[in-house]
């Protein structure tokens, strides 16, 4: 089974060092296809098992999702959705993006969303749309080809974050 990328362990590590967990997880990472991810996790033999998609940002919301579950050592109880939605907020997680993810899998999500991140917060306006700005990331040149792989450097309106959507070019040689 492939390991977890790079940036999955540093962040495991961080959270469990911030939070005081010296014990380490063992975490399994796996590909499939489609945007969204998912995760298992066993607290008593502190395992995690990541089926990743294709979103980054979704990909690490399933991780802190699960260190959650490490943490507290609980399911769905109101301390785990209270430490998820901290570890969302300090480990940088879009929160309406977690919002929109998280409220329609437990209504105790929203409950603990209010504790934690503040009531005024759920008025948060679900982003606009923006214009790709692409630029060039990387080229590959062959003899009949290129590919040109272009990633979004626009700004969303409401977050202040980079899209980083990514999409890829052909031209044919003449």
């Amino acid at each position: 089974m492939p390991a977890p990328p790079a940036w999955a362990q540093t962040l495991t590590a961080k959270v469990l060092a911030d939070r005081g967990q010296y014990h380490g997880v063992h975490m399994t990472w796996r590909r499939r296809t489609g945007e969204f991810s998912s995760g298992t996790t066993w607290s008593e033999r502190r395992r995690i098992a990541i089926r990743s998609g294709s979103s980054r940002k979704d990909a690490k919301l399933v991780v802190l999702h699960e260190l959650a579950h490490i943490i507290t050592g609980h399911t769905h109880t109101p301390e785990f959705w209270d430490c998820a939605w901290e570890l969302y907020r300090d480990y940088g997680v879009n929160l309406v993006y977690a919002q929109k993810r998280e409220f329609t899998y437990k209504a105790e999500a929203r409950r603990a969303y209010k504790r934690i991140i503040g009531k005024r917060a759920l008025r948060i306006k679900v982003s606009q749309r923006h214009r790709h700005k692409w630029e060039e990331s990387k080229r590959e040149e062959f003899s009949t080809y290129h590919n040109i792989h272009q990633t979004c450097t626009a700004i969303w309106y409401d977050s202040g974050q980079a899209c980083g959507a990514w999409r890829m070019r052909r031209e044919l040689v003449a």
